[in-house]
């Protein structure tokens, strides 16, 4: 009778771990957690992102943003403008030119390298997970077998 009440007990404690792993699967989740399921049907798509690498991927062109330039002088302020964009085009379009064009590819290919490490960590970290869940499952079901076998020795002994 106690057996029958403990194995159920350790049936229903695996049940409620398992519904706790699948609890995981729902959308309710963070946008950047992601099932062993659906990671291995997006294996090779586009990369997870967390709100951080979003931004980075929406936001890493706009560092060149030009400035607008306004004045309150009436007379003197609209010509005050027009040669302050004039030698902001000047200094953008000739003299750093090269340096703001290799600096946008260096921020490229870092944005690039974000995504690809954010892939990769959530590739590692899933198969990390089912790995441990993989293993808790192995040990659970050897303590199982052994909480069988020790309960037959018993009843052999009796």
């Amino acid at each position: 009778m106690e057996n029958q009440k403990l194995k159920d007990q350790l049936k229903h404690l695996k049940a409620r771990l398992l519904n706790e792993i699948e609890t995981i699967d729902k959308p309710h989740t963070k946008p950047y957690s992601m099932s062993y399921k659906s990671y291995s049907q997006q294996a090779n798509s586009c990369p997870l992102t967390s709100d951080e690498l979003r931004y980075i991927n929406l936001n890493w062109n706009n560092w060149d943003q030009r400035t607008e330039y306004t004045s309150h002088r009436r007379v003197l302020g609209p010509v005050i403008c027009f040669f302050k964009r004039k030698l902001q085009a000047f200094l953008f379009n000739v003299i750093f030119k090269e340096y703001l064009e290799r600096e946008k590819t260096y921020q490229a290919e870092m944005v690039r390298l974000c995504n690809k490490l954010s892939q990769y960590i959530d590739h590692r970290d899933g198969e990390i997970f089912w790995s441990t869940v993989n293993k808790v499952d192995s040990e659970f079901s050897n303590f199982e077998r052994r909480y069988d076998s020790i309960i037959e020795c018993l009843k052999a002994t009796k």
